[in-house]
């Protein structure tokens, strides 16, 4: 395994990282999408899935495959809700056995396989999958075109992408006094922070073949989301500054950075759609 991506798996086995996904985000580990008939971040957390879902436009009998499926939530819900054989990867050992509990748990076992893989070199054939998707995993890529090819090669000609990622305004972040791209990519192991700088991945899209590419923003819908975590994050990095606990809970400093990228226009959560030409 590269050394970067050994960074990755130790970073999602940090206490700070388990405990914060466990017991703040519902072990999603994605935000919210709020709308007016969405309010709190349970429900705001279903509506991503069901808003998420949407985009993939999925149908009777594809083969679809989550790429940095993390625990299994998306996965679980895309196979509870449609007809579809959902393939998960994760580098993380420990996220497989705790996705493959939440689907047995969902009784889509049948419908779902959850592997220990690394998305830069990915373990299936050519054009195998109708839908490939990642919901807030590419930020951890070492390599980002490496990794948006894989994405294109496994994908059936016709097939559909869709990545929901942030987006970095990188050369105002980097004039701040506390430099969070550091901070991040040290710390929480976003090697890929400085790939996702504005604009950069549409273009990156586009030099990987992808064709029909389009970008929303999310921005707006998960900035309560963004905020209720920048709240709690600012009463918990007091106690984790105070017991000196800063590289155990890396991602309780960075939630409040990135509700305050918002609020300065140096942060955004863009969802990317794309094809893969050819016939379907």
């Amino acid at each position: 395994m590269h050394k970067k991506a050994r960074q990755v798996e130790r970073y999602y086995q940090k206490l700070g990282s388990r405990l914060g996904y466990i017991l703040v985000m519902r072990r999603s580990q994605h935000f919210g999408y709020y709308d007016a008939n969405h309010t709190n971040e349970d429900g705001a957390q279903d509506n991503y899935h069901a808003k998420f879902v949407g985009k993939l436009g999925l149908k009777k009998g594809m083969n679809v495959l989550d790429a940095g499926c993390g625990q299994g939530v998306v996965a679980t819900y895309i196979a509870s809700h449609n007809d579809v054989k959902v393939t998960g990867v994760t580098i993380v050992e420990r996220e497989t056995r705790g996705a493959k509990r939440l689907a047995k748990r969902n009784s889509v076992d049948n419908k779902t396989n959850f592997l220990v893989g690394d998305y830069h070199s990915l373990p299936f054939e050519d054009g195998v999958f109708d839908r490939v998707y990642t919901t807030e995993s590419l930020s951890h890529a070492y390599d980002l075109e490496q990794v948006v090819s894989e994405l294109y090669r496994v994908l059936k000609p016709g097939g559909k992408l869709v990545c929901a990622e942030y987006e970095f305004d990188i050369k105002k972040l980097e004039k701040l006094e506390l430099n969070p791209v550091e901070y991040v990519e040290e710390r929480a192991a976003i090697h890929g922070i400085r790939q996702f700088d504005k604009g950069n991945f549409e273009r990156l899209l586009k030099s990987c073949r992808f064709e029909n590419i389009r970008v929303d923003d999310w921005t707006g819908n998960l900035y309560p989301s963004f905020d209720r975590l920048r709240r709690l994050a600012r009463y918990l990095a007091t106690l984790v500054a105070r017991f000196g606990l800063r590289r155990a809970f890396p991602n309780v400093i960075a939630a409040a950075m990135y509700a305050d990228g918002v609020d300065d226009n140096s942060f955004k959560y863009k969802v990317y759609t794309a094809c893969k030409g050819g016939n379907k």
